[in-house]
């Protein structure tokens, strides 16, 4: 009975070898993808003799673009085209006509929308001026002119959380600064504007008096 316990298992393990033999040279059906791996590069694995491919032809590339929607209406395209140490952020202001509203991330095809945070702060209504309830302003810029610092001001230096970005300086203007205690509080309390006393402390002038300041962007269209 031993004996042909181990004739038995002697033949079954053969037979294991030979499909495992087979199915080593045999891989057609298998999708083996090394994540990571460069564009048209490939390898056996040397303990398997499994082929593995790039996964490159398998995946969207490239940094994601989707637009974003106020309920059915567009509000602005986000296109992340920096490194990612960098980050982008939207501010729109808008008039609410319910007690809700309805912020959408619209996929147009060119990689998975995202969103790490949602901020809503108030506003009084003659802080900026808006025509309709329908109307939707979006911000291009604000910035800190002679600002003395690399970072960003906002809330609580600003009552409203509006963020305000620094300015390189060119070599064309010259930096004013005062201290932030010699900015006048209540012209700013009674201003709807509210600008915040630490960036108005700063302020930038052409290094020749007759000459403009000019700032350049790049326009979107």
């Amino acid at each position: 009975m031993m004996g042909m316990l181990m004739h038995f298992l002697s033949v079954l393990l053969g037979v294991l070898t030979i499909l495992v033999s087979i199915q080593a040279q045999d891989q057609s059906g298998f999708i083996s993808l090394d994540c990571g791996l460069p564009v048209h590069s490939r390898y056996s694995d040397r303990n398997t003799g499994i082929n593995y491919i790039s996964d490159a032809n398998f995946i969207d590339t490239g940094l994601p673009e989707f637009e974003i929607h106020l309920g059915a209406n567009f509000v602005d395209t986000v296109n992340i085209s920096f490194n990612e140490t960098f980050y982008t952020s939207g501010e729109i202001i808008y008039t609410p006509s319910q007690d809700y509203i309805q912020p959408c991330l619209v996929n147009i095809g060119k990689g998975t929308p995202f969103i790490s945070a949602i901020e809503l702060r108030p506003l009084n209504n003659t802080t900026y001026v808006i025509d309709s309830a329908n109307s939707v302003l979006s911000l291009f810029e604000r910035f800190s002119l002679g600002s003395n610092t690399d970072f960003d001001y906002r809330y609580n230096d600003d009552v409203y959380d509006r963020i305000w970005s620094p300015y390189e300086l060119s070599s064309d203007w010259r930096r004013l600064s005062t201290s932030v205690n010699n900015v006048n509080l209540s012209l700013i309390q009674e201003d709807d504007y509210k600008p915040p006393a630490i960036v108005m402390s700063t302020a930038v002038t052409p290094v020749n008096e007759s000459a403009p300041l000019q700032f350049y962007w790049d326009a979107d269209n």
